[in-house]
């Protein structure tokens, strides 16, 4: 009988070291600590991000910058003392001959260098410039309902969890009370037995009832030390947790059909599968704009040239 209240007051030294959690602070403490959810999170600031960045280059000019270094064989030139010859012989008064270095007309040099810089403005694309932010708008979606998507699942785990503890603290307590009872009953029934008041078999089979209640009491409390350290672990707790929510938190429960049809219209991986099909249709709409003709401003312009 003595180690009851060793039991309870070891008990009540832990739960004075423990934070305590309802159901309300233990979903906060998760979407604090979460790697998942801070991944999922930053993932629709990626997303933002993609088409801030994509809807400003849309209506931009693309420029390029070009350079180009030539090394010829010789230098061209133009040799014309040939043809002036021929025009002067046919002259009234012939003119003396012209000799090939007076008439050579140099063209280029042996090395040449040249730079441009090229301007290409698109001005009408098919319709893909519009195609492309719808693109932009769905992958935003896709990007939202994923986090949505990992909050449900990591709250589901997290009701999993937190309930599966208290159940197993309800009947792990449920346990001792049991084997507290059944102790009770063996003592009393050594008292009878010692007063010749039952048998040496009923006495026994008191015995045999309280030791099978401790080593239930046992199992419910292995199973109970490891629901709360699964729930400690998924909360990143390193010291002892102690719930306060109740077990049972709804007197009132709807037909089957109701929670269904919430589930289907709340549910994030629709929303991922509905992103995914618009941009699919951007896509296709974006194929289609490569049949269209494309109306673009060019201008080409020359940096330098050394030839």
């Amino acid at each position: 009988m003595r180690r009851y209240p060793i039991l309870l007051f070891i008990l009540f030294c832990i739960s004075l070291n423990a934070n305590t959690f309802n159901i309300e602070e233990a979903w906060k403490a998760v979407q604090e600590r979460n790697e998942g959810l801070k991944a999922a999170d930053q993932g629709v600031l990626h997303a933002r991000k993609m088409k801030e960045s994509a809807a400003s280059m849309t209506y931009m000019p693309r420029v390029d910058l070009h350079g180009s270094y030539t090394h010829l064989s010789k230098p061209v030139d133009l040799d014309l003392s040939e043809s002036l010859n021929n025009i002067g012989g046919s002259l009234p008064i012939p003119l003396p001959p012209i000799s090939s270095d007076d008439a050579t007309i140099d063209l280029s040099e042996q090395d040449v260098f040249l730079a441009n810089l090229s301007i290409l403005w698109p001005i009408y694309m098919g319709g893909k410039t519009l195609h492309l932010k719808d693109i932009r708008e769905a992958q935003i979606d896709e990007s939202r309902a994923k986090l949505k998507l990992e909050l449900q699942k990591s709250f589901i785990l997290l009701v999993k969890y937190y309930y599966g503890a208290l159940m197993s603290e309800t009947y792990y307590k449920m346990r001792q009370e049991v084997e507290q009872a059944f102790s009770m009953h063996w003592h009393h029934a050594k008292k009878l037995k010692e007063q010749g008041q039952i048998a040496e078999v009923e006495l026994l089979n008191a015995q045999v009832q309280y030791d099978k209640s401790t080593s239930e009491t046992l199992k419910a409390k292995h199973k109970y030390e490891i629901a709360v350290s699964a729930l400690k672990k998924l909360l990143k707790e390193e010291e002892g947790i102690s719930l306060s929510s109740q077990l049972f938190i709804n007197d009132d429960l709807k037909m089957e059909e109701y929670y269904v049809e919430r589930a289907k219209n709340g549910y994030a991986a629709l929303d991922i599968l509905d992103a995914k099909r618009r941009q699919s249709e951007s896509f296709v709409e974006i194929e289609k704009g490569s049949y269209m003709p494309t109306l673009s401003a060019f201008g080409n312009y020359t940096l330098y040239k050394d030839d």
